[in-house]
């Protein structure tokens, strides 16, 4: 009898603890504009992490001198003017979309002094040069891409061929609805629409053969909180990609010096799992550590 009220305890609490919630909402201001065929969406819900007591800790020092030459060459400051930001990819060219406070004529004259000029397609105003443009929808909502892909843009909704593909919105309901940082793709992980480091593309390109679908998600309150679904062909495919992750924690590991033992907190809080076909990860950095790392992290760019 004792062993049955124990077990009808934990059943009950099992039943009562708190579920989480899952379904990352796109912005509404964007869901409708995505093209119909994204096959990768990049979504970072700026005020979201700006109101996080980590973000209030060490936002200060998370302003890279890449925001701050993005700032002066268009009059965007990411940590002041914007929101919300997403990016679409369809397997040969992206867009963003930004959501915020910012001026449009002060943009426009921050980019003329660059020697952007405004083009009219189809009755819109794309204002740019060949390497970008931007085309302001409102006045607190704007898209920007190379020409083409901006005047593939305007097409689609002169044709109303737009809307989040019914693939990734599975994905995006799968998410934490916590997350302020995700990334959802149906066809793998395109390495060309991530720009990086040479050694980090070709270490991915060992792998990403084996890989036909991603969901990625970060939130952050106190610390940070990252998952992740890597989809492969098959189960051997996911052995092989799992292996690839264990294996480069391992040498991570094994390449770190016995003074830096915040780094091996970081590797021992990655948790990668492989579940048939797909391979899981897992990590959770307190905001101790995370200050930590931010710290060294000038150091350790430095010896690489």
């Amino acid at each position: 009898m004792r062993q049955i009220l124990a077990c009808a305890c934990l059943l009950l609490l099992l039943g009562c603890a708190k579920k989480t919630e899952t379904g990352v909402s796109v912005d509404p201001a964007f869901a409708r504009l995505v093209p119909s065929g994204a096959t990768l969406l990049a979504g970072f819900r700026v005020d979201k992490i700006e109101a996080t007591p980590l973000y209030q800790k060490y936002g200060g020092t998370l302003k890279l001198a890449a925001l701050s030459e993005f700032s002066s060459r268009t009059g965007l400051d990411p940590s002041k003017d914007i929101s919300s930001l997403l990016v679409a990819y369809d397997g040969k060219q992206s867009m963003a979309f930004a959501r915020g406070h910012f001026s449009e004529a002060a943009i426009k004259r921050k980019l003329a002094s660059y020697g952007a000029r405004p083009t009219t397609y189809k009755g819109y105003t794309l204002f740019g040069t060949d390497r970008g443009v931007i085309l302001f929808i409102k006045p607190d909502l704007a898209v920007a891409g190379s020409g083409d892909a901006l005047q593939t843009f305007v097409d689609d909704r002169d044709r109303h061929d737009s809307g989040i593909p019914a693939d990734l919105e599975d994905r995006l309901k799968a998410l934490p609805t916590v997350d302020q940082v995700y990334v959802v793709s149906s066809t793998g992980i395109p390495l060309s629409a991530f720009p990086s480091r040479s050694d980090v593309q070709s270490a991915l390109s060992n792998i990403v053969e084996f890989i036909n679908g991603l969901t990625f998600g970060l939130a952050v309150d106190e610390g940070v909180h990252l998952s992740a679904q890597i989809d492969c062909i098959s189960d051997a495919g996911a052995k092989r990609v799992d292996d690839a992750f264990r294996g480069a924690i391992g040498l991570a590991r094994l390449a770190t010096k016995d003074n830096q033992l915040d780094l091996l907190r970081l590797y021992d809080a990655v948790q990668v799992d492989q579940q048939q076909s797909s391979v899981r990860i897992h990590a959770d950095i307190s905001g101790d550590l995370f200050g930590k790392l931010l710290e060294a992290y000038p150091r350790l760019r430095d010896q690489q």
